[in-house]
C-alpha cells in the first residue's frame, strides 16, 4: 500500500470516528432530553394527584366561612381583602393557596413541571384564581413592598390567558387584570 492510500484510509477513519462520536453525543443528548421530559411528566402527575391542593382548598373553605366563598366566580373586593388581612388564620390559608399556585408556576418556568400537561389540567383554574385574588395579591405586594410577589403565577396566568381561545378572558389585551366585571361578563371570544 502506498503512502497516499494510507493517508486516505486514515482520513476516512478519522472522519468516520468524528461522525460516530458526533452521532453518539447526539444520541446521548436526545436520551437526556427524553429522560428530562419523562421526569417533568412524573413530577407533574405527582403534583396534580398529591393532596396539597385538596388540603389547601379544604382549609380555605373552613377558614373563609362567613367571609367569602372560595369556590364562587367572583373577584374579591376591597372589603373582603380587608377581612382576610385582619383574620390571621384566614390570611394564612389564602397565602398557602396562592403560594401553592406560585410554586407550581415557578416549577413550570424552571421546567420542573410539564407546562402542557399542567395547562391541560388547570388552565382555567390558574387564570381564574389569579383574577379572583388579584386585589389580595396587589395589597400583599404593597404591604410587603415586593412588587414581584406571585410573579411566576402572574406570568403563567397572563401567558395562558393570551393563548386561550375557548374560555373566559381574565386579562385585557394589554395584560391588565380585568376588574369590576362578573365572571359571566368576561370576554368569551378570541381577542
Amino acid at each position: 500500500m502506498n503512502e497516499e492510500t494510507a493517508r486516505s484510509i486514515q482520513t476516512i477513519a478519522a472522519v468516520g470516528g468524528v461522525l460516530a462520536t458526533t452521532f453518539g453525543l447526539l444520541f446521548i443528548y436526545l436520551q437526556i432530553r427524553s429522560a428530562a421530559k419523562t421526569a417533568r411528566g412524573q413530577n407533574t402527575m405527582s403534583f396534580l394527584m398529591g393532596d396539597q391542593f385538596r388540603a389547601v382548598r379544604e382549609a380555605e373553605r373552613i377558614a373563609a366561612e362567613g367571609v367569602f366563598d372560595p369556590t364562587d366566580h367572583v373577584q374579591l373586593d376591597a372589603e373582603t381583602v380587608r377581612l382576610i388581612l385582619n383574620d390571621r388564620h384566614l390570611r394564612e390559608t389564602v397565602k398557602a393557596k396562592l403560594n401553592l399556585y406560585e410554586a407550581a408556576c415557578c416549577a413550570i418556568v424552571h421546567k420542573a413541571l410539564d407546562e402542557a400537561m399542567y395547562r391541560d389540567f388547570a388552565n382555567r383554574a390558574v387564570r381564574m384564581i389569579y383574577w379572583k385574588y388579584y386585589a389580595y395579591i396587589e395589597t400583599s405586594r404593597l404591604e410587603t413592598q415586593n412588587p414581584t410577589l406571585y410573579g411566576e403565577f402572574e406570568m403563567i396566568a397572563k401567558k395562558w390567558d393570551r393563548e386561550n381561545s375557548f374560555s373566559h378572558h381574565f386579562f385585557t389585551k394589554d395584560g391588565e387584570v380585568v376588574r369590576g366585571k362578573k365572571y359571566d361578563d368576561l370576554a368569551l371570544l378570541p381577542r
